[in-house]
């Protein structure tokens, strides 16, 4: 997680604003479970949360589908389930292939 009192997307201390910050998920807790097969200890874990304010910046530091495949090799995540979304897993297989090591 980012230093406490330091908002990820706005970059402001929480004390600045009125509004509420919260530990945000980098990767939107309902779409890595429906789509990533992600478990809530995977998502829940304080390395994979950030600050944000709760109504102005918690959508902003959400990464998008792209970027939650490059977030998850970066993780060390080299293979995902078979009975993913077609679509998930084609994305998956080009995103693999475009970046494994020469062998």
């Amino acid at each position: 997680m980012t230093q406490v009192g330091t908002d990820a997307a706005c970059a402001e201390d929480q004390g600045l604003r009125r509004t509420r910050s919260i530990a945000a998920h980098i990767v939107n807790a309902l779409n890595g479970v429906r789509y990533f097969a992600l478990t809530p200890d995977f998502l829940d874990d304080p390395k994979r949360l950030t600050w944000a304010h709760r109504k102005v910046c918690n959508k902003q530091v959400e990464l998008g589908f792209a970027g939650i495949l490059v977030y998850l090799w970066k993780c060390g995540i080299h293979e995902l389930p078979t009975f993913l979304p077609e679509e998930v897993l084609k994305a998956w297989a080009a995103y693999a292939a475009a970046n494994r090591e020469p062998v």
